[in-house]
């Protein structure tokens, strides 16, 4: 359980480790490079035949052996126990001054489903969108029971990321939280419902809802940190000398982080739902608690974004340093590549100052800057005027603009454009 907890957000040095465990595994493999980071991305949605009534379960066919456990509390004792037969849950259905927690993993039972689902009185909608995974994260009432829909991200100790859909459904006095398999973020959750002083055992179970959404948001935490352990020392290895797995293996990284990205948004959303809409049941000081769980989902975005824009920039880096087929290009021609974007770059802008204030039909103005033979031409008339660029100038002068007074004169000797 330590190692768990390690790897869904302990010790730094656990993290580092774990970063450092993901990079190097990821320098081993070649072909098997697209999935390094976890399972393919593209899951087929369990869903009933066609024309099935609304509401029908499709269990899935490789689904896991199904577990249930049962918390219950107040402020003054805590019990918890492994759920042996399906008519405890009535029991525990109608307990009264506790706050009942029931946690089901995998969905190999279809009866302790139903069960489930009589008990506590789920709508077989809301049921229906717990089986059929994935769904879209998202937040619901159906009669009276509030079903929140969620991404979970986890570092597994195999070095993979696996996210799976954790699904809540609020009652009164009770939360049920249906799971794919076993293992999840919520051990800090139960910590936290053992002790005594712990600001959860005096709360009613839309907080406990709560502390479980947050507890999914802050689990993409460590996994974004970990990706960007794994950017740095891509980052490395493309400066060093990358070949055609390192290619492949940034290719994966932004694969991963485009799909958190797309998943991280809608919990966004689901969460700012809750706080909008009245209607769900969530006292006014829980509320305030959820507005710091929607704060976090903006942090990670915000990681995940940068993280994104560095694969980006380091696929850049990567295609200006080969040539095309993982063959290293001499630092020479990298520079000149470069040079020639820049100056590419000082042509459009010149062209742009020109365009403004017309252009004649023979007119042409040569571009000059301190240092550069004539770099740039403008050619033609109107919308057909054409600028070329003539020269190299030295590696000193690489992201340089051309400047321009307001009247449209280029400096440095150019001529003022007519009128």
């Amino acid at each position: 359980m330590a190692e768990a907890k390690d790897a869904k957000g302990g010790s730094g040095r656990g993290l580092s480790s774990l970063s450092h465990r993901l990079a190097s595994r990821s320098g081993r493999i070649s072909l098997e490079a697209l999935r390094f980071l976890g399972a393919s991305h593209r899951r087929t949605r369990v869903a009933p035949p066609p024309g099935a009534p609304a509401g029908t379960l499709a269990v899935p066919v490789h689904a896991v052996e199904t577990r249930i456990r049962s918390i219950c509390y107040d402020a003054e004792s805590v019990d918890e126990r492994s759920i042996e037969s399906l008519e405890e849950l009535s029991e525990l259905a109608e307990a009264e001054g506790r706050v009942t927690w029931i946690d089901m993993q995998g969905f190999a039972n279809r009866d302790a489903l139903e069960r489930i689902g009589q008990v506590f009185g789920i709508h077989p909608l809301a049921l229906a969108d717990v089986v059929h995974v994935p769904q879209r994260p998202k937040a619901e009432m159906h009669d009276g029971r509030l079903l929140i829909v969620t991404q979970m991200a986890l570092l597994t100790e195999a070095g993979e990321i696996e996210v799976e859909q954790v699904s809540l459904v609020l009652g009164p006095g009770w939360v049920v939280t249906f799971q794919e398999r076993q293992g999840d973020v919520f051990q800090p959750v139960r910590e936290r419902v053992r002790s005594a002083a712990a600001r959860i055992r005096r709360m009613g179970a839309d907080f406990l809802a709560y502390a479980l959404l947050d507890a999914v948001i802050d689990g993409y935490f460590p996994v974004v940190e970990a990706i960007g352990g794994i950017l740095e020392q891509l980052e490395e290895e493309v400066v060093a000398g990358p070949g055609a797995a390192a290619l492949a293996r940034i290719h994966a990284t932004r694969r991963t982080l485009l799909h958190l990205h797309r998943v991280q948004w809608r919990q966004r959303d689901a969460v700012h739902t809750l706080l909008r809409d009245e209607s769900f049941p969530f006292s006014e000081p829980v509320r305030i608690y959820l507005r710091d769980a929607h704060d976090h989902a903006f942090q990670t975005l915000d990681a995940i974004e940068t993280y994104r824009d560095m694969a980006v920039g380091l696929m850049d880096v990567y295609l200006s340093s080969t040539n095309g087929d993982g063959e290293r290009v001499h630092p020479a021609h990298v520079r000149r590549r470069r040079l020639r974007h820049e100056l590419r770059t000082d042509a459009r802008a010149a062209l742009a100052v020109g365009l403004s204030c017309g252009v004649g039909r023979h007119t042409r103005h040569w571009v000059r800057a301190p240092g550069l033979v004539p770099t740039a031409r403008v050619a033609g008339r109107g919308a057909e005027a054409k600028l070329s660029v003539d020269g190299v100038g030295p590696a000193a002068l690489l992201g340089r603009r051309i400047p321009t007074n307001p009247r449209g004169i280029i400096r440095a000797g150019a001529a003022p454009c007519p009128r």
